[in-house]
């Protein structure tokens, strides 16, 4: 094997190497003599005061970026407008963004600090837009009238052409042209450049193809001007990124890439040959560096392209494995007789790698947590390329005074060349010259391309830049010691107590830190070539593995006749089941009611212990667990792989939640119930998992039925349970159809609840059985969504297409929380659903085991067939956008073709299509409230998303909706476990919500009452058929709707603020405060906000009993307006009087708001069709309680809710508040606003 071959190797299996080890170990290296270190210091603090003094050669952007760094609101504002302002198409958005933006930032505090004419002139426009877009009163104040008046005069449409004015000076400052012709035309004949083409990767074919030609065109007009008789590193070059090659640059795609990319690549180097100027392939993220060095190194050892000295290689110094990729190529220049390129740089992509392995639950960070240690890893790297430097060519990429120092002591007048950004470090780079301390020359990174390229580009120079702990930010800065700025990164490290940066946790220990913590998942890399082999290789030693599950009831297999079980994709047989019968199910009722007081005494310490032992025999079974949900639910493997790890997740948070919640007596230690959980195929192991962990924990025995068609899944998952040391006694696994599961409800069973997870119409019969039983059962839904997402013209298009192509259309639209409707904004519409239709093409359909697969299968020839009508009806009732076609071998295995249309309005769509097609519905920003009206029209309230830089717009929307999951500037798809836990409202579900801190309530004692029989006494007015009724209480709004509807929109100081206020008491508005006033901050990645915030939940039927006090109804009533919701008082004969009275005293008149109706008995039947009427507060032993539910269970509009009056202030906690309220969580990509300002800031 060649040693580069050997060291290429090492680099693959070093990816997550650990800091303190690297760190100790570079610190140990004597490169540098105590004289050389004397040297460094000396010359850095001369070029920093030299600089210092020469104020007329600092550039705009040092004085911008000294001012308006990333630690002061004004600063992230600014990053904000940078990167979105330029690309807003109507005026009207760019209004309401550059207001919102400016209004955050107090100008006032910058005015004249800083010695830039640019930046005080900005300071003085954005002060004065502050006033003209209404600043808060009491920034106004603070300022003379003569300013208010003259800014009044000014009209948006002038601030809008300032403040774009700015942002284009301040982004020319980065670019040295918008064509490459510009570009040639405005460098001197002394500068050297090296030349990018702006982009952020393709998003489609047709992309990968315009920048292919944009570089070739580039390589074409440089190679005019360059000297052919010259060495090639005396003439300009340009840099190439990868990823605008291809728009799917990425390690599972490595056969297209190599097929597609490889060969453009070459043409552009035998191009830069000819021409004999430098190529270098430029650095992106970690995770591409494999890819990057497989394409560097067959270039390398093209016949074609020997004896050119041009090919170069960007290295990161802030990859771990740094110095190790400076000996590979060192290896494959001796090997390949060449002379390699190699640009230093510290690193572009930090933010990014931090949060990927956070989300990715890596074993480590593939870069250093610590700035000092980047630049340790820098400063060794420099040292290994003078060792090299006869094979390698070294460029540092540099605006730090230390390193040039550093540099220039090391190489002396060795050959080598410093590099900048242009707009940046030039007067540090004409210091270094001009004070002769090297004779190197200054190669200028020069980007090329229009404004809308730039941006996030611009972002990331201005996040690496502008933060606190950035050279550029302070070397300027005169009130910055010197000897702070000349310090050697090891004098630094060695101060702290851990070398890596323990502000930032290993992405396994990333929750630990909140009050209930828990232990991250591990995760599989999809995107490292060695995890692939590893996946792929266990993949090939199951392929011809044969399963079987049978029933596991009352601790015993239960075999009867077999059922071929078959694989979605292919049909090819992958094992045998079989079902359970209705004898079967006779011998478990009558075992589970005799037996269940001695099945519930597992104590709680052991069951959180065998519970946290299952998240580890998940994570160690992952590929067969990961083989199974491939070839029997069709999940591709990235999908099975991130449901192994939510699965786990489940085990650790809610055995941290009950450990929790019963040391502060929220629940009880043991609920003693019978649980049926009914989990869905489509996530046959983390829901079937988080279902049954959750029952488990709360002291309950359960009985766990998996959807039909996922019966493997369910027994492999079921054997790990009693690995883990849960007794068979108390988890039964019923695999059975769903007749036969409904005669489990509709028996004798002491059953206590039902959780389940699926279709609206099995909800509803599971309803119809629940009602027809004499006792209580409770009801966990989770059920269907009519997701949308709102796209406005503030938007990144990029981003949008990658969330929309992932949230429509991963796992084959088979989530609940697939996006189904996208609104988009007229002036993006065209050019997003242009991106969207290119990106259809490249996703890749097939084979779910397959590491390339994008989309797999559907489950079964109903869901093919069903899918398949409504694309037949919306080819005849709507616009066909796009859609990936596929092959006929594909049709027969289930493989559907991705469609998107285009509809007028979304009540076109009739019900939830489970499947990957997407319907696409243009606005105008002025009918925002239409395209509200319609979402919330469809009753459907689960996930909602919106991608807009417009923080009002996304609040707008937030406050007029109640979707469960509400996501900002990202996906909608892929709910974590403690992160945002995920369900919905409405016909959506009932709440609690799953991976919640609530969840576990729902699987309590209090939420279940088994000891008491519901008695059915005879009563005189069931009978309502001879009744004169008001039938429009059916269909119309009832009367206190409109004012439900301004009510729930009030905080809850606001509903205090009235009348209200003398119907409770100082300790009942204590408590509710105190439980669900304050969203709660959730735990997060970096660059990633979530809470969960608490609303109304609608309009509650209260039913008091006859022997009900006054002050008891009274304490109801205003317990729930407290919490938002209205009331519809129901009365007999007996308490008729009683009620009215009570209505009359929650008159709020003050307010013109009516929150308290009252209606006769008689009119309960048709109140309870009424859709907006899902909540009834009634006694458990109340002989109308069976009735409700029976009659609620015809009416398919939702999952009853039913809230057990209160009798005392002392019973008000949360879990009883839950029946008033309905959680939502909010969860926002942070970097989309401006960047990852927050990381970038840590200390």
């Amino acid at each position: 094997m060649l040693k580069s071959e050997k060291i290429k190797n090492k680099i693959r299996n070093e990816v997550y190497l650990d800091e303190n080890e690297i760190i100790g170990k570079l610190l140990q290296e004597s490169y540098l003599s105590s004289k050389q270190k004397t040297s460094i210091k000396r010359i850095a603090t001369h070029l920093i005061s030299e600089c210092r003094l020469e104020k007329s050669k600092h550039s705009m952007l040092d004085a911008f970026l000294m001012e308006f760094g990333l630690s002061n609101q004004e600063g992230v504002a600014l990053m904000c407008i940078a990167e979105s302002l330029l690309r807003v198409p109507d005026k009207l958005t760019a209004d309401r963004l550059i207001a919102e933006k400016i209004k955050s930032g107090d100008w006032l505090t910058h005015l004249g600090n800083s010695k830039s004419i640019f930046v005080n002139a900005s300071t003085w426009g954005l002060m004065l837009t502050g006033y003209v877009v209404e600043l808060d009163d009491a920034i106004q104040t603070s300022t003379s009238s003569w300013l208010k008046r003259f800014s009044s005069k000014l009209g948006e449409p002038i601030i809008r052409k300032a403040v774009s004015k700015a942002m284009k000076i301040m982004a020319n400052q980065y670019v040295i042209g918008q064509t490459i012709d510009k570009a040639l035309k405005s460098k001197t004949a002394s500068d050297v450049f090296s030349y990018d083409m702006l982009g952020e990767g393709s998003r489609t074919e047709t992309d990968s193809i315009r920048y292919f030609n944009s570089y070739k065109n580039a390589i074409e007009r440089i190679g005019v001007t360059s000297n052919q008789n010259e060495s090639v590193i005396l003439n300009d070059g340009i840099s190439v990124k990868l990823s605008a090659l291809h728009n799917r640059y990425e390690a599972k795609q490595e056969t297209s890439i190599f097929t597609k990319l490889y060969p453009r690549i070459k043409t552009l180097c035998l191009l830069a040959k000819n021409y004999n100027i430098g190529l270098t392939i430029d650095a992106e993220e970690s995770e591409r560096l494999d890819l990057a060095m497989a394409i560097f190194e067959r270039l390398a050892s093209e016949r074609e392209l020997r004896n050119w000295n041009g090919l170069g290689f960007v290295l990161q110094a802030y990859l771990k494995r740094a110095s190790k990729v400076i000996d590979w190529l060192n290896a494959l220049a001796i090997e390949t007789q060449s002379y390699f390129m190699v640009r230093l740089v510290k690193g572009a992509y930090w933010d990014t790698e931090i949060k990927r392995a956070q989300e990715k639950g890596l074993k480590d960070y593939p870069v250093f947590t610590r700035k000092e240690n980047t630049d340790i890893c820098y400063n060794h790297c420099v040292y290994l390329l003078s060792i090299y430097q006869s094979n390698l060519y070294a460029q540092f990429a540099t605006h730090n005074a230390y390193s040039m120092a550093l540099i220039t002591e090391i190489f002396k007048e060795q050959n080598f060349e410093y590099q900048r950004l242009h707009g940046m470090g030039e007067a540090l780079h004409t210091q270094m010259h001009e004070l002769k301390y090297s004779k190197a020359k200054t190669r200028v990174y020069a980007p090329v391309g229009n404004h809308n390229d730039l941006l996030p580009y611009l972002v990331r120079r201005l996040l690496e830049n502008g933060a606190n702990s950035s050279f550029v930010n302070r070397f300027l800065d005169e009130k910055e010691p010197i000897y702070k700025l000349t310090q050697h990164p090891s004098e630094k490290v060695s101060k702290y107590k851990s070398f890596r940066n323990n502000s930032i946790q290993l992405p396994k220990e990333l929750f630990l830190k909140s009050g209930d913590g828990w232990l991250n998942s591990c995760g599989v890399d999809s995107q490292n070539l060695n995890e692939i082999k590893l996946i792929e290789s266990n993949y090939n030693q199951m392929r011809e593995k044969q399963y079987e599950a049978h029933s596991l009831l009352a601790g015993k297999k239960i075999c009867n006749k077999s059922r071929v079980q078959r694989n979605p994709y292919n049909s090819q047989k992958i094992g045998s089941w079989s079902a359970a019968t209705e004898h079967d199910i006779a011998k478990l009722i009558k075992f589970l009611n005799k037996n269940k007081p001695n099945q519930i005494s597992w104590p709680l310490y052991e069951r959180t212990d065998a519970l946290t032992r299952l998240a580890s025999l998940i994570e160690k079974n992952v590929f067969e667990l990961a083989w199974l949900l491939s070839i029997e639910a069709g999940r591709t493997i990235e999908d099975a792989l991130s449901e192994i790890r939510e699965a786990a997740d489940f085990c650790r948070y809610y055995t941290s939640c009950a450990t929790k919640l019963v040391s502060e007596n929220q629940i009880e230690e043991t609920a003693g119930g019978i649980f049926l959980c009914i989990s869905p195929w489509n996530f046959p192991l983390a829901i079937f998992v988080g279902q049954v962990v959750a029952a488990l924990v709360s002291g309950n025995v359960v009985i766990a039925k998996p959807a039909e068609q996922t019966p493997l899944i369910a027994y492999k998952a079921v054997e790990l349970f009693y690995k883990s040391g849960v007794p068979s006694s108390v988890l039964n696994l019923l695999l059975a159809d769903g007749l036969t599961t409904s005669k489990l409800i509709d028996s004798d069973l002491q059953l206590s609840g039902v959780a389940f997870t699926g279709s609206n119409s099995t909800a509803y019969k599971i309803q119809t059985s629940i009602a027809n039983r004499s006792d209580r059962v409770s009801f966990i839904a989770e059920t269907g969504g009519q997701n949308c997402m709102v796209v406005d013209s503030s938007a990144l298009p990029e981003q949008v297409v990658d969330d929309v192509i992932i949230s429509a259309f991963s796992s084959a639209g088979q989530r609940c929380s697939s996006l189904r409707v996208l609104f988009l904004q007229e002036e993006t519409a065209d050019n997003i659903i242009k991106m969207l239709t290119g990106a259809l093409q490249s996703l890749e359909l097939g084979d779910p085991t397959h590491i390339k697969t994008d989309i797999g299968p559907l489950i079964d020839n109903n869901a093919i067939e069903k899918v398949n009508e409504h694309i037949h009806r919306m080819k005849k009732d709507a616009k066909l956008i796009a859609k990936k076609d596929i092959t006929k071998s594909q049709k027969s295995k289930r493989i559907l073709s991705p469609h998107i249309f285009e509809i007028k309005n979304i009540n076109q769509l009739k019900e939830e299509i489970f499947g990957p097609v997407l319907h696409i519905i243009r606005y105008k920003q002025q009918e925002i409230d239409s395209v509200v009206n319609q979402i919330n029209n469809t009753g459907y309230f689960l996930t909602l998303g919106v991608h807009s830089r417009i923080k009002a717009f996304s609040d707008f929307i937030f406050k007029r909706t109640r979707h469960g999951n509400f996501y900002l500037n990202r996906n909608m798809i892929g709910a974590n476990v403690g992160v945002n836990p995920f369900g919905g409202s409405m016909l959506s579900g009932t709440g609690p919500k799953a991976g919640g801190p609530n969840y576990l309530f729902g699987f309590s004692k209090l939420q279940m009452n088994q000891d008491n029989k519901i008695t059915h006494e005879k009563d005189t007015n069931t009978n309502f058929e001879k009744i004169t009724a008001t039938t429009n209480l059916v269909h119309n709004e009832i009367e206190i709707l409109s004012s439900f509807q301004t009510w729930r929109d009030y905080s809850i100081d606001e509903r205090l603020n009235t009348s209200l206020i003398y119907k409770t008491s100082y300790t009942q508005i204590k408590r509710i405060k105190s439980l669900i006033e304050l969203p709660i901050e959730l735990s997060s990645p970096t660059g990633e906000a979530n809470s969960l915030s608490y609303e109304p939940r609608g309009i509650i039927i209260f039913i008091p009993s006859n022997e009900m006090k006054e002050k008891i109804i009274i304490k109801n009533i205003s317990t729930a307006l407290i919490c938002g919701c209205a009331i519809v008082l129901i009365s007999n004969k007996k308490t008729f009087g009683l009620c009215s009275k009570i209505i009359e005293d929650f008159d709020l008149k003050d307010r013109e708001l009516q929150l308290v109706s009252h209606y006769d008995l008689s009119q309960l039947q048709f109140l309870l069709k009424n859709k907006y009427l899902q909540n009834v507060l009634i006694e458990e032993s109340h002989v109308k309680l069976k009735y409700i539910e029976q009659e609620f269970s015809q009416c398919c509009h939702g999952i009853l809710n039913i809230i057990n009056p209160i009798e005392s202030l002392g019973q008000i906690n949360l879990n009883w508040l839950m029946g008033l309220v309905i959680e939502r969580t909010k969860t926002e990509n942070l970097v989309a606003s401006g960047g990852n300002t927050q990381l970038f800031n840590l200390n």
